[in-house]
């Protein structure tokens, strides 16, 4: 009887061990597969929104950087582009008005040439209009001859802009006359200098070996027919801006 109590006895202390070991190795295993998946590097990521955090992996979070990326570079393209349609839209409006002005500015100055400017009246007065009636014609015919560029559709190849010179819009004239009249001006401001000064003019007849009072009036109406005719054009297709249509080509 005393040998099965012993028996029993350790059978049940031999259990015991065995359920503690079997405890301590459980628990760690347990320590060593966290430490296994704390070691191990986390592919999740974090998105942080206006009062929360939402998760994520790194695979959608690089397409979502991709397609915000891609969204940003369209809008600022956009923006550039209507930017510059606005700034050619002003200028195409801005280079209208001044054309229409600087030919009737040309035109009454060519008539003051011809009709009321005596010598007299040149030594006495002309001096302190000249320069600010030159100033406008350089400003205005600058201003038309781009307008003019802007409206000539160049092509691709050499010959294709040559058949494009003769096309109905005619912008190769405009370019033609406004770069005369802005020509006609520069050859006009030495003249312009003789006149303006009563002690200039003797000695500019000196040099010129011809009367510069002649000269300028011819140069005057130069430059008004020059800016009378590409006014004339531009009245005829006023809304014709080939760099415009450009722009909004790359808009669509």
């Amino acid at each position: 009887m005393i040998f099965f109590s012993n028996t029993f006895t350790e059978s049940k202390a031999l259990q015991q061990q065995q359920q503690q070991q079997q405890q301590q190795q459980t628990a760690e295993n347990a320590k060593k597969t966290n430490a296994n998946i704390l070691s191990q590097p986390s592919h999740d990521v974090f998105v942080q929104y206006n009062q929360s955090f939402r998760r994520t992996d790194r695979k959608r979070y690089e397409e979502m950087q991709q397609r915000s990326n891609g969204t940003d570079h369209q809008t600022r393209t956009y923006e550039c582009i209507d930017a510059a349609l606005t700034v050619q839209t002003f200028f195409h409006n801005l280079s209208l008005i001044s054309q229409g002005f600087l030919s009737g500015l040309a035109v009454a100055h060519a008539v003051f040439a011809f009709v009321l400017a005596r010598k007299d009246m040149l030594e006495e007065g002309y001096n302190w209009i000249a320069m600010p009636v030159h100033a406008t014609f350089y400003i205005g015919f600058v201003i038309s001859a781009v307008s003019a560029l802007d409206r000539f559709e160049f092509t691709n190849g050499f010959m294709e802009t040559l058949k494009s010179l003769l096309n109905h819009q005619c912008a190769v004239l405009g370019i033609l006359f406004w770069t005369t009249g802005l020509c006609a001006t520069v050859t006009s401001t030495p003249y312009d200098e003789c006149l303006a000064v009563s002690t200039n003019l003797k000695s500019c007849q000196i040099e010129l070996g011809v009367s510069p009072h002649l000269i300028w009036r011819w140069l005057s109406a130069v430059r008004a027919i020059a800016a009378l005719s590409g006014w004339f054009l531009l009245a005829l297709s006023p809304d014709t801006n080939s760099l415009r249509e450009r722009i909004r080509q790359e808009q669509q």
